[in-house]
């Protein structure tokens, strides 16, 4: 999985995707559990993780933008996306749709003035906003499509992961 060395006290360069490389091998070699099945994997962090950790990494959320390919000797091997949720705010669901939409490969909702500057969309500014969802474009760029307001969606069928 990865050998590089890596630190908790900076979110900065490797040390984010350290973190879940040393999660992952004891999971898989001390709790013995398959994570293949996984294709979207989430790590929370502990509660104030700024306050051992280098100035900057302050975020609520940070997540790749869909898989990545975590063992760069295989070419083309691209699995997982990974995700970090602080410890403080990982409890709000804003904050699960906003970074699990970027594992979809979900860009933020920028406006021509401001990067998350569409705050109707999740994928917009997130803290203080609440839960919204995607949209449109995004919807379609994550294989969804936009219904219409009139749409009858009762007999949809929305499983975990959809």
């Amino acid at each position: 999985m990865g050998s590089q060395p890596w630190t908790v006290t900076s979110c900065r360069g490797a040390n984010p995707l350290g973190w879940f490389y040393a999660a992952e091998t004891y999971a898989t070699n001390t709790l013995k559990l398959d994570l293949s099945q996984y294709n979207h994997r989430v790590i929370i962090m502990p509660k104030l993780h700024q306050t051992f950790q280098e100035e900057g990494c302050d975020w609520a959320g940070i997540s790749t933008t869909g898989p990545i390919n975590p063992e760069p000797t295989r070419p083309a091997n691209y699995k997982y996306s990974y995700t970090w949720l602080a410890g403080d705010t990982w409890e709000n669901p804003w904050l699960w749709f906003h970074e699990l939409g970027h594992a979809q490969w979900l860009h933020h909702a920028n406006t021509p003035e401001l990067e998350y500057g569409d705050i109707g969309s999740a994928m917009g500014g997130a803290r203080g906003f609440g839960l919204r969802c995607y949209n449109p474009p995004q919807v379609r760029a994550a294989g969804g499509r936009a219904g219409r307001r009139d749409e009858d969606v009762s007999g949809v069928a929305l499983g975990v992961g959809a």
